[in-house]
């Protein structure tokens, strides 16, 4: 359900879906599911993947980096959909551009420019640069990481946590 806190009653929403993620997006609500990605805009709720396929597929994780304008999409087993709203245009990174593995359970935006993807074959930072190309670099098991099944990364003081299914 989706409540409106801002008047003064509380209307309510049903949505016919499991949601596992929302992002706001000005007036706009991005909504991930097991089926994919939905927009609930102006009171209707907007099936994504009738007018960009790559949206049908199962996304656990959202986040907005407001500096770039985008929004990332964790999906599990294609790896990350990279959404501008600039210019409405849709793209992916998965393991054919560098990533560790195509299932990502979170992502964590550092800063404009890097964002972290945490995938079950370990733990990818994705540099973009200003002429809309990036870099990624990973972190995995054989680099000392306690296993490769990574579940969440944050950043606090410099210092990178990474939760991973054995332990911190």
């Amino acid at each position: 359900m989706i409540f409106d806190l801002n008047h003064e009653k509380l209307d309510s929403v049903f949505l016919p879906f499991r949601v596992h993620d929302a992002c706001f997006y000005g007036d706009d609500i991005f909504l991930c599911s097991p089926d994919g990605v939905y927009l609930y805009k102006d009171n209707a709720i907007i099936d994504l993947k009738e007018t960009k396929p790559i949206f049908q597929y199962r996304v656990d994780d959202v986040d907005y980096n407001e500096a770039r304008n985008e929004i990332y999409f964790a999906t599990l087993g294609q790896g990350l959909i990279v959404y501008n709203k600039n210019n409405n245009s849709t793209y992916t990174i998965t393991e054919k551009d560098g990533l560790l593995g195509d299932i990502i359970n979170e992502i964590h935006i550092e800063n404009h420019s890097e964002i972290w993807a945490c995938t079950n074959s370990g733990l990818n930072k994705i540099t973009f640069n200003d002429t809309g190309g990036f870099n990624i670099t990973g972190l995995k098991s054989s680099n000392g990481l306690l296993n490769d099944g990574i579940s969440d990364v944050e950043i606090v003081k410099n210092e990178v946590w990474i939760a991973s299914k054995k332990r911190i």
